[in-house]
């Protein structure tokens, strides 16, 4: 249990710096930029599903 929690700790300190690193690249804002991943995320989801609904219909 510790490990997973070390793991999501590191990963989430992984993100964290990422972000902060795109933030000074880019000159943006980090909740612009999180503002945009989410965008980016609901647009890969409602592909995703589409494509799943298109599998399933040929099923």
């Amino acid at each position: 249990m510790l490990e997973w929690l070390q793991f999501i700790q590191y990963s989430a300190l992984q993100v964290i710096r990422e972000l902060l690193r795109e933030a000074s690249r880019s000159g943006k804002s980090v909740e612009q930029l999180l503002t945009e991943a989410e965008a980016q995320t609901t647009i890969n989801r409602e592909k995703a599903d589409a494509l799943l609904a298109l599998l399933k219909a040929k099923e």
